[in-house]
């Protein structure tokens, strides 16, 4: 029965023509021929296939410990979590790359592998609530992956920063291992049966977080000295605000500007210059306490942010000390270099900001600059009142620049033998819109607290030139007298404003006298030195104006391209009265005389002042006794013949 089954199973395989003709037996046979053939195929069949798998799972062996070997070698490290279960969260089983992140030997003392970490003995303490609550989310299932950079502290205590990416794997894994889990690599699946587990994948971004973190101090601090830059020291004094808020205390802020610190620069170099401000900051720093913030927020001023200030008399004691620790000459290259500064004072109120405390000290510390440097001036309201003043003056003072509203007034200087005038001194009036023709005294200090004094100068110089020049063509050559403010002075292009004025107007250089104060004459260094040879050269005349009210040495007066000066009027208001006033005129004129320059008296006002000025010697002067300042037109009037008595209009 089983031949005749092989039989029809064979003569439907083949095609049924072979067995047409065989007896009985032959088909027996054959049947049986076949039966062994079939047999051997079989065998040969499951040899082959036994062969191929022994070569496949060698082959799966060998690419799976490449595999784990590469993996193990580069930069991302990745281990198997418990994120339930009684060890949830503390057990990390890593691989050799999370062991050298976490600086972890991969082997312990006896030289065996070593399974696993504790993963929040490597956590900062303030992350370890975060984690905990993202592992109990993976194992609720409420979330299946979560990734953030995380702060690790290595067994040797330093800090590397991670990019960590947690995933859930998408059901409980019975112990064993987890082979292609996150990167791939053969992991071990720790615990129990049916434990969640989630893959970790560590990639260390410690450089990119080293480089963010001097990026955010660069945007926070100076990068000269190190200090908190303004935005800050805002931010210290809103915290010190809101503390404040809370404890009843107060907070002070103390603003300050060095004075004269261009000198430094302009004599010394920008180098010498920032050696100051090193050495100034290091000064402030080591004055104030270590919940104290020093900032420096301009080129020369500084901030000192004082929270927990008991009253305003602490403040004060406070802006005193600073001072005091600024105030100390600098040594630089064997040679002291005074430094000193002037500082604005303020203390919190109830509803103060930030803002307010730092525009509060900074109006004081313009107030200090104003009454004489080196001085602290305390915040009140009147202050404020005047800086609301400076701000709309100023905005006027630009407004009057481009309506062309400034004039140039002219003053005759008179010979004093003949009455004969010699030259004028060109003053500046401002025709205001609203509040008719201003002098100086309304609005010069608020100009000279700004660009406006510069542009108007260079304006005053042009039209001032431009008039004499006519005057030289239509009458007789006349010297003009041109005061230059100190911000005109500390200002680059002055040489060339009065060259292009001259070259503009056609006026000879010899007729222009530029003149400065002799405090400015203290001041003279670096570039205003070169500018005032400069001038020389150009063969522009430099005279002192307000002679006797500084401080200038005979050395000065000698080395300096100076040809005149001119006495102060206060010296010659009190002159007819005052012994010590007449003796410093003539002491004036008897040094002019000696160094041989020329003199002009001013603000001449009564004959008496006129005849004591010509019984001295003196031959020039200027003042209501003769005419106040008036335009060109009434000016030219003037020289027409000698000036008779005091003209008392204007």
């Amino acid at each position: 029965m089983l031949l005749d089954v092989l039989a029809v199973a064979v003569a439907v395989l083949g095609d049924g023509v072979f067995f047409a003709g065989l007896s009985s037996l032959t088909t027996r046979a054959a049947v049986v021929q076949v039966f062994l053939v079939l047999t051997v195929l079989v065998s040969v069949l499951l040899a082959t296939s036994q062969e191929e798998r022994g070569r496949a799972v060698a082959s799966l062996a060998q690419a799976r410990a490449a595999l784990a070997s590469s993996i193990d070698a580069a930069l991302i490290g990745s281990g198997v979590l418990v994120v339930d279960g009684p060890a949830a969260g503390r057990r990390l089983h890593p691989n050799p790359a999370l062991q050298r992140l976490l600086g972890v030997a991969e082997t312990g003392e006896d030289g065996a592998a070593q399974p696993e970490v504790s993963w929040p003995a490597h956590l900062r303490p303030e992350d370890v609530a975060t984690v905990r609550g993202v592992l109990e989310e993976l194992a609720a299932r409420t979330r299946d992956t979560w990734t953030g950079e995380l702060a690790h502290v290595r067994a040797d205590s330093s800090l590397v920063w991670a990019q960590v990416h947690l995933s859930a794997l998408p059901s409980p894994v019975a112990p064993g291992l987890l082979a292609g889990a996150g990167d791939g690599v053969a992991l071990p699946v720790p615990g129990a049966p049916h434990e969640r587990v989630v893959v970790a994948q560590l990639l260390d971004v410690t450089a990119r977080k080293d480089v963010e973190a001097q990026l955010v101090h660069l945007a926070l601090h100076d990068e000269l000295t190190g200090l908190p830059n303004r935005v800050l020291l805002r931010d210290h004094v809103g915290l010190a605000l809101a503390a404040a808020r809370r404890s009843g205390a107060l907070v002070a802020l103390v603003f300050l500007d060095l004075d004269d610190f261009t000198q430094v620069n302009d004599s010394l170099g920008h180098e010498a210059g920032d050696r100051v401000l090193r050495v100034t900051a290091q000064r402030l720093a080591d004055a104030v306490r270590a919940s104290d913030t020093v900032a420096r927020i301009g080129g020369d001023e500084f901030v000192v942010c004082c929270p927990e200030v008991d009253s305003a008399q602490h403040a004060e004691e406070v802006a005193a000390r600073l001072l005091d620790a600024v105030g100390r000459p600098v040594l630089l290259d064997g040679r002291l270099v005074a430094v000193g500064a002037s500082a604005g004072l303020t203390v919190s109120g109830p509803d103060d900001d930030a803002g307010d405390l730092l525009r509060r000290s900074g109006t004081a510390m313009y107030a200090a600059e104003r009454s004489g440097r080196g001085r602290t001036a305390a915040f009140d309201r009147s202050l404020e009142a005047r800086a609301d003043r400076l701000v709309t003056l100023t905005a006027e003072l630009r407004e009057a620049l481009v309506l062309d509203q400034f004039v140039v007034h002219h003053q005759p200087v008179v010979d004093l033998v003949d009455g004969a005038v010699t030259g004028c001194e060109a003053l500046v009036r401002w025709r205001h819109p609203t509040r008719g023709l201003l002098p100086p005294g309304d609005w010069l200090d608020v100009a000279e607290g700004s660009d406006v004094v510069v542009r108007r100068g260079e304006q005053v110089l042009r039209r001032a030139t431009a008039d004499l020049a006519e005057v030289a063509r239509t009458e007789r050559p006349l010297k003009l007298h041109v005061d230059v403010s100190g911000r005109q002075l500390a200002a680059a292009g002055l040489v060339d404003a009065v060259a292009a004025a001259l070259e503009a107007s056609g006026l000879p250089p010899h007729l222009v006298v530029v003149e400065l104060t002799e405090t400015h004459l203290l001041e003279v260094h670096g570039s205003l030195l070169a500018d005032l040879s400069a001038l020389h050269r150009l063969g522009v005349e430099v005279s002192v104006d307000d002679f006797g009210t500084g401080f200038s040495s005979f050395a000065q007066l000698v080395e300096l391209p100076v040809v005149g000066v001119e006495v102060d009027r206060s010296f010659v208001a009190g002159a007819t009265t005052d012994d010590r006033a007449r003796a410093v005129v003539r002491g004036v004129l008897g040094l002019a005389e000696a160094l041989g320059l020329g003199v002009v008296a001013e603000g001449v006002e009564d004959p008496a002042q006129a005849e004591l000025l010509r019984g001295t010697g003196c031959r020039s002067a200027q003042g209501y006794l003769w005419s106040p300042p008036v335009d060109l037109a009434t000016f030219r009037g003037l020289l027409h013949a000698p000036l008779g008595p005091p003209a008392r209009t204007g």
